[in-house]
């Protein structure tokens, strides 16, 4: 037997499957050469499970392939910012916020709300912020 011969009987099936009435297809339910109403359901529920499980390998290879294309670019930013002085970065955060042509006003009114508190985990978080904007080069001295 072809591929296309088990295609074209396929299809055969199917529309005689299509063309008969639900109450000719249900009282055929157990008996001889039909599955059983629990057969039935048993295939139901193996399908449904085999569905759900794919469906949730599929979001936590997404899940992970979305945290590695956040991470690289994290990891350097932070090694970055461990070599930088709390001081440095602020002076960098200072001078770009105080370039009123370089930064929208919606952007200082955020940066300013963020870092109410002044700590210095609020001042690397707007420092790295701003360098992946491109408002601050994160190679420039801190002194400049």
């Amino acid at each position: 037997m072809s591929a296309l011969f088990l295609k074209i009987m396929n299809e055969y099936i199917i529309g005689s499957i299509i063309e008969s009435s639900d109450k000719e297809y249900s009282s055929n339910i157990g008996h001889d050469d039909y599955s059983s109403q629990e057969g039935i359901n048993s295939a139901r529920s193996f399908i449904h499970s085999a569905i759900k499980e794919k469906r949730q390998e599929r979001l936590t290879r997404t899940k992970e392939l979305y945290a590695q294309s956040r991470n690289p670019k994290n990891s350097i930013l932070d090694n970055l910012s461990s070599r930088k002085t709390i001081q440095g970065m602020f002076s960098q955060v200072v001078s770009v916020m105080q370039d009123k042509e370089r930064v929208p006003e919606g952007l200082l009114v955020a940066f300013r709300e963020q870092g109410q508190n002044g700590s210095e985990e609020d001042i690397r978080n707007i420092w790295k912020s701003l360098v992946e904007l491109g408002l601050i080069d994160s190679e420039q001295d801190d002194h400049s």
